[in-house]
């Protein structure tokens, strides 16, 4: 027997052995000439598949030639074919959506997208308003440090100061 051929008659199946030991599984199908020599051994009046050492009840699963399992149906139990399982494909997460202010809050050292993001749920919406808000009011912010908020105060008012030369009503 050519060996596609021999692996065309192994079968996946669970082990439904009653001792749920590890032990030595020999199958109960003779063979008249070794049709897979490094898995089988002789026995006097044949050859038969050795196995290996497997745990019964149902906890182990592997190959089994189609013979043994015709022989022992009730300890070898063909384990279904499943379907080819479908990769699913990444969905990216929509983006966040965050109103468009009138001056961007991530442009002041400091101010993540998240924290851009809370300024515009408070409405927030210019260097001034987080300058009024001061350091305490930063402080409230979960998450914010002192030092993140003296950063975004100094930068907040940069950008205040920078609005008022320029006649920007933003800042």
């Amino acid at each position: 027997m050519a060996p596609a051929a021999v692996d065309d008659e192994m079968v996946l199946v669970t082990y439904t052995h009653p001792n749920r030991g590890t032990h030595r599984v020999i199958g109960a199908a003779r063979f008249e000439t070794a049709i897979m020599p490094q898995i089988m051994i002789r026995d006097g009046q044949g050859w038969k598949f050795n196995y290996g050492y497997w745990s019964g009840g149902g906890q182990s699963q592997f190959y089994v030639h189609r013979n043994d399992i015709e022989l022992q149906p009730g300890i070898f139990i063909p384990v279904p074919p499943s379907a080819p399982e479908s990769i699913p494909v990444p969905v990216p997460a929509p983006e966040p959506e965050v109103t468009k202010l009138a001056f961007d809050p991530q442009t002041i050292p400091g101010v993540t997208r998240t924290f851009a993001m809370v300024f515009n749920e408070r409405g927030y919406d210019s260097a001034d308003c987080l300058l009024d808000l001061g350091l305490e009011g930063l402080l409230k912010i979960d998450g914010m440090t002192e030092k993140r908020a003296r950063t975004i105060l100094a930068g907040a008012q940069k950008l205040a100061d920078k609005a008022k030369e320029g006649g920007d009503e933003r800042g």
